[in-house]
């Protein structure tokens, strides 16, 4: 019985510790960027997405696309944007800083093909 009993406060422990841990890993200032090109069959469409993944707002984001830039005052902690470059973009990468201290470099990727179901 106490063998039980002591096996749950044992997983609970550690369950907790992990919890812990995870919740520290969240970085205070944080950006996740995609950039990617879908082919609808037709039409060639690109897309960067830019998220807050940090606990704070980020402020003063530039997007660079080679031939010309965008500017986004601040992203909150949690928000997400699309982007859409304009045609004369660089379709190779975009680069995007913020304050404080953040610098991503990506490269467009191409969506997987998805099967049509009949």
């Amino acid at each position: 019985m106490y063998l039980y009993i002591l096996s749950a406060i044992a997983g609970a422990l550690m369950l907790t510790v992990f919890l812990i841990n995870v919740q520290l890993q969240v970085n205070d200032y944080a950006l996740a960027a995609d950039a990617f090109v879908d082919n609808d069959g037709s039409t060639l469409i690109y897309r960067v997405v830019i998220s807050n993944v940090g606990r704070y707002d980020i402020t003063d984001i530039n997007i660079d696309y080679g031939t010309y830039k965008e500017f986004i005052p601040k992203l909150r902690a949690g928000e997400k944007i699309i982007l859409s470059p304009k045609d004369d973009a660089n379709k190779e990468y975009v680069t995007i800083s913020a304050n404080p201290n953040i610098h991503i470099v990506k490269e467009y990727r191409s969506l997987p093909k998805m099967v049509k179901v009949h």
